[in-house]
């Protein structure tokens, strides 16, 4: 007897970055039938702009934002749980200040929500990294943040996900669009529906396209983003042995990676998000004039050996994507953590979601909320464990 396929536990995902498969592990786990749509390859480096920074939470309690303080903690708890393998504990992180009345205050943020900085002398960092034996700032505290191989995490769920009978389909995400069939959604090529599948549920969970897809089923829900740009720049040939965040205006922000036996360190300057306005491509967006030069000069002045050593040292230049939510109200802040029912919005898109987790250490947190929409309140039975399975 042919069994019939319940297509309200069908989900397709569009987009194969960490959140989209954080939130495949937690459905397919649950008995849901998923399909994860994206572009090769799989496990790239698309899901953060540093490639791989696992957040404490020192970064946001020192700015006041506790609620995503806390947040960042429970990632970083959960996910070097799930993928100790993947997490670089000995990269220590250090934060730099000018001030010692800036630096006291950012300790007692975070002290404010249970973090303890611990208080050091730069001399007692160069042992570990001795390009800071002419670091610029007096002022030094260690936070448990680190990196973490963002390759051999997402590895780690795709085999998870394939465990689970998740199915991978690879599509060109610019030629793709999603579309509501009557009481269920399928998934367009070139306008052109893919097959004769339709699925209950459908997730954006693509990145930087997310405010494209929108456009293509309402206006209205489309206003609801704001995508923004900021570009980095990424060093390979040139070793860091710590992160190293100078908290002075624009930063910099110099974190190390390792992913897919890569190394080097990323660079980009605090607040220096732009609005992009071509969502059509989106990755294609421009950097801003001189942005390399910009960020040579904020190395220099912060770690002027770091800056020598840059001369001889591989560099290339992107444009990373995020996606805020807009507030409310006025004065409510753009909310960077999206877990949407789209719904909410309007009634004609029931069975769509949003997923964007805002921060990669917090990307399973984002995929938990939008499972939870997705399964209703009402149902019982469902387990968003983030321990290894098998």
């Amino acid at each position: 007897m042919k069994r019939t396929k319940n297509k309200k536990r069908t989900i397709a995902i569009i987009g194969n970055g960490c959140s989209a498969l954080w939130l495949a592990r937690h459905a397919a786990g649950n008995g849901f039938e998923c399909t994860v749509f994206g572009e090769e390859p799989i496990a790239a480096f698309s899901s953060t702009r540093n490639q791989g920074w696992l957040q404490s939470g020192a970064f946001y309690a020192g700015r006041a934002d506790y609620q995503t303080a806390l947040d960042c903690w429970t990632g970083f708890s959960d996910v070097a749980a799930y993928a100790p393998y993947a997490v670089r504990r000995e990269t220590p992180c250090y934060f730099f200040f000018k001030d010692r009345g800036e630096a006291m205050q950012w300790r007692r943020r975070c002290a404010s929500v249970g973090f303890t900085p611990l208080e050091m002398h730069v001399r007692q960092a160069i042992p570990i990294e001795p390009k800071l034996d002419d670091c610029q700032f007096p002022f030094l505290y260690q936070t448990l943040d680190c990196p973490i191989d963002t390759h051999a995490l997402m590895n780690g769920l795709v085999r998870d996900c394939l465990h689970h009978g998740v199915q991978f389909k690879t599509l060109p995400l610019r030629e793709t669009s999603v579309a509501r069939d009557r009481n269920a959604w399928m998934v367009e090529v070139n306008n052109r529906r893919l097959g004769d599948v339709s699925y209950g549920a459908v997730v954006l969970a693509c990145g930087a396209y997310i405010k494209r897809f929108c456009e293509g089923v309402s206006s209205l829900l489309a206003d609801e983003f704001v995508p923004t740009k900021v570009g980095v720049l990424s060093v390979t040939g040139l070793s860091l042995n710590a992160f190293l965040l100078a908290k002075v205006e624009e930063g910099p922000y110099l974190v190390p990676f390792f992913a897919g036996g890569k190394h080097g360190f990323t660079v980009c300057l605090d607040g220096t998000d732009e609005e992009v306005q071509d969502i059509e491509h989106p990755t294609a967006t421009s950097l801003p004039d001189h942005f390399e030069e910009k960020v040579f000069n904020a190395i220099r002045f912060a770690f002027p050996s770091i800056g020598r050593a840059l001369l001889a040292a591989k560099k290339s230049t992107h444009v990373c994507q995020k996606i805020y939510r807009r507030g409310k109200a006025t004065g409510t802040p753009k909310r960077s953590r999206i877990a949407l029912d789209a719904q909410t919005v309007s009634e004609d898109l029931k069975g769509l979601f949003v997923l964007y987790p805002g921060k990669f250490t917090t990307a399973h947190l984002a995929a938990r909320d939008c499972f939870a929409l997705i399964v209703g309140s009402e149902e019982t039975g469902v387990k968003v464990s983030v321990q290894p399975y098998g």
